[in-house]
């Protein structure tokens, strides 16, 4: 009877992990769908929309039902390795057999959220959803941080009321979990947004060798850029020229590509116009002109700039230097076009 026990034991355990061998495809396919989700596309009222949250939402399942299987498989084995006490093997083996009918546990609650997440989510504006997150994370972090010193209250109000059976059966320890991951998951796709707009910036650079030497300078998608040009002169190093460049003294020019709804409304939402921007397509343009030649000497100068950006995430600054050198009619420069994504 025990060699039985043992056979279906090794036959769980080898299903699990073969079963979690095939969804690891699927989870590394959420993973990759939520990421470009976050980083691809924002929506004009809110940044985000029902869009992100349904493969935010997903993601949580997933990485619960992993941390439950993983759980499971590492205690499992464990059972598995020589014990001095038979007691400690049989506490071993209840210890793995909990954490197995946790996996189940887990993936009703699971699917519960997520079903109340977007629920919640569908019927509430999309200039809302963002208030409505923030609004949770603030929620979980107390809930977070009140949780040991009011546990013991919690425990005896559940069992003096009927939800004491939803405690017992739902395993509020599980939900913790869920919440946990959904605020980290949450913070995460937020932080990826961020850097998503930060990444997308570019800056061009591009000298002509000609006798006016034109300075093309071209910004996409800064925030209030600002720049400094300088210029020293080999001839005249006491008269150098530097000139400070603000967002006023730039060309704008904007290229959006975006979605919109088809329908004017549906049979759950009505339609708010709020518009689907791909990141990566969409270009706001600063362009900035100079003519070099009036400010350039016979012989070596040296033309250093700087363009600052202060961005979601962090300050960025782009130092570009080059040498023109005049001779006559005769301009040399030695790197003429700079293309930089910083």
């Amino acid at each position: 009877m025990k060699e039985k026990r043992e056979i279906d034991r090794t036959t769980r355990f080898l299903v699990t992990l073969t079963l979690f061998g095939g969804t690891w495809f699927v989870f590394r396919g959420i993973i990759e769908v939520w990421a470009n989700t976050f980083s691809e596309i924002v929506y004009a009222k809110g940044i985000i929309s029902h869009e992100h949250i349904l493969w935010m939402s997903l993601l949580i399942v997933m990485v619960a039902i992993t941390g439950s299987v993983l759980k499971y498989v590492y205690l499992e084995y464990n059972t598995y390795r020589h014990f001095a006490k038979s007691e400690q093997q049989l506490d071993s083996i209840k210890k793995a057999d909990s954490s197995f009918d946790g996996i189940f546990t887990m993936i009703k609650i699971s699917f519960v959220f997520i079903i109340i997440l977007n629920f919640l989510t569908l019927f509430i504006s999309e200039i809302k959803i963002l208030t409505f997150l923030v609004l949770s994370i603030i929620g979980i972090c107390a809930g977070i941080l009140y949780k040991y010193t009011l546990k013991n209250k919690i425990k005896r109000f559940f069992i003096k009321t009927n939800i004491h059976k939803l405690y017992t059966k739902a395993k509020l320890s599980q939900l913790w979990f869920i919440l946990y991951i959904f605020l980290i998951i949450l913070v995460l796709s937020l932080a990826l947004i961020m850097v998503s707009f930060d990444s997308n910036q570019e800056v061009e650079i591009n000298i002509v060798d000609t006798n006016s030497v034109p300075l093309i300078i071209t910004l996409n998608n800064y925030d209030n850029p600002t720049m400094e040009i300088n210029i020293f002169r080999e001839n005249n190093p006491n008269d150098n020229i530097n000139l400070t460049v603000g967002e006023n003294e730039f060309q704008r020019s904007l290229i959006e590509v975006y979605e919109t709804n088809l329908t004017n409304e549906n049979f759950l939402i009505k339609s708010s116009n709020n518009n689907k921007f791909p990141i990566s397509q969409n270009k706001d343009i600063y362009q900035y002109n100079l003519e070099l030649g009036e400010y350039l000497l016979e012989g070596k100068n040296v033309l250093e700039i700087f363009v600052f950006s202060e961005g979601n995430i962090s300050k960025k600054t782009v130092h570009i230097i080059t040498e023109i050198c005049i001779e006559g009619d005769k301009v040399e420069i030695p790197q003429k076009s700079f293309k930089v994504n910083p």
